[in-house]
């Protein structure tokens, strides 16, 4: 049986799989090939670490793939052209000339897939296409909210500049687009006052997570954050739970932020204080989260179905996250499923009690296991996703 064709154009390498965007980038490419003759389309600034994983990419998914590198003169052509237009950055960041070029004269598809609104401006070669845009998460309403939130001027200044042109750009996207996917509610509610086709499609998880078992009692002391250090609301996150509990808990607690690139300015504060343990990118991060007295994502900007706390709940760990984190889980509930606060002194009272009556938090550890394993897997998504793709039909 021959499949429609379909292209999926990516701002950014699906391996190696090491933070949220690369696990739903390769968890999409899979729910994509078992119903279409799918191409893959890389276009990004950064260096081509595919390459390492080629035979690796073609034995799993057996499709086509091209890569195109944008060069720094691109780059900053793209930006004083955005500039000068009085554009959103983001618009216009990921324009390549040579894929431009590519895709007039291939653009025979049924079906195009655009991952993040920084592959949107390629919509226009597929005019005889459908059109659907995986927002993932709206990054305008995201810098709108990081306006408010930075200390830094020169953020500041950009998020003025960028934030109002990037989601504006956002919602003429969705406008043309036949469908548009977020995988946060809050957001799809907000777009589907001013565009049709909005749906929500959560992210999922692995299914042997919920089976693991590994622990060592080495971190049996240890709180964990997990997340991409370089970026900026994980930065927050951790710059706030260091500044507003680490240093009023107990010496015998460890902070455990694994995840690659971490800034040195943070690097800074494990050097003063043994209780922070920046472990940069690590084979198996589930091992110190499984084994850590709880998982925390004090999140204070940033949007969307944080994966690492998805992932953190289906290991079946307590998981104490801001109302910010908390908000896009519609299904989870407050002392049901995960602890919800904001209150430095409340948080650390939740982990010296988890610490000291383990037992009391049983319940909760299993409702959280429960509700991911229903709502939040990959199943779950693909079964969402391919009944939205047959309206299309």
């Amino acid at each position: 049986m021959n499949l429609p064709k379909a292209l999926l154009i990516l701002p950014d390498y699906p391996f190696p799989v090491e933070n949220g965007y690369k696990i739903k980038s390769y968890n999409f490419i899979q729910s994509l090939i078992s119903k279409y003759d799918l191409t893959v389309i890389i276009v990004t600034y950064k260096s081509n670490n595919m390459l390492n994983h080629k035979d690796y990419f073609n034995d799993i998914f057996n499709l086509r793939f091209k890569f195109y590198k944008i060069s720094f003169l691109e780059i900053i052509f793209n930006i004083f052209r955005s500039i000068l237009k009085k554009e959103a950055i983001q618009k216009n960041l990921f324009a390549s000339k040579q894929l431009k070029c590519y895709l007039k004269n291939n653009n025979n598809y049924t079906i195009v897939f655009l991952s993040t609104i920084r592959t949107c401006l390629y919509s226009i070669y597929f005019n005889n296409s459908k059109i659907v845009i995986d927002f993932i998460d709206s990054i305008g309403l995201n810098y709108l909210t990081s306006l408010t939130n930075t200390n830094s001027f020169l953020k500041r200044e950009f998020y003025k500049y960028e934030a109002k042109k990037l989601f504006d750009y956002e919602i003429q996207c969705a406008t043309y687009a036949n469908l548009s996917l977020f995988v946060n509610h809050l957001e799809s509610n907000i777009f589907s006052k001013k565009c049709e086709n909005i749906y929500t499609i959560p992210n999922g998880v692995r299914n042997d997570l919920f089976f693991y078992k590994k622990h060592d009692h080495i971190y049996n002391n240890s709180i964990t954050f997990l997340g991409t250090m370089n970026y900026q609301p994980n930065i927050d996150a951790v710059i706030w739970f260091i500044t507003n509990v680490i240093k009023n808990l107990d010496k015998k607690f460890i902070f455990y932020i694994i995840g690659q690139a971490p800034p040195k300015f943070l690097l800074k504060h494990a050097k003063q204080n043994k209780q922070i343990v920046f472990t940069d990118f690590v084979d198996d991060p589930y091992l110190l989260i499984n084994s850590s007295i709880c998982f925390v994502a004090p999140m204070q900007n940033g949007a969307g179905i944080q994966n690492k706390v998805i992932e953190a709940m289906a290991l079946g760990k307590i998981v104490i996250l801001s109302t910010k984190a908390a908000e896009p889980f519609l299904f989870c509930k407050h002392n049901i499923h995960f602890i919800i606060s904001d209150d430095p002194q409340s948080i650390i009272f939740y982990i010296n009690d988890i610490f000291l009556h383990p037992n009391k938090y049983i319940e909760i550890q299993n409702n959280a296991k429960n509700i991911i394993n229903d709502k939040y897997t990959w199943h779950s998504y693909n079964k969402k996703f391919f009944k939205i793709l047959d309206t299309l039909s």
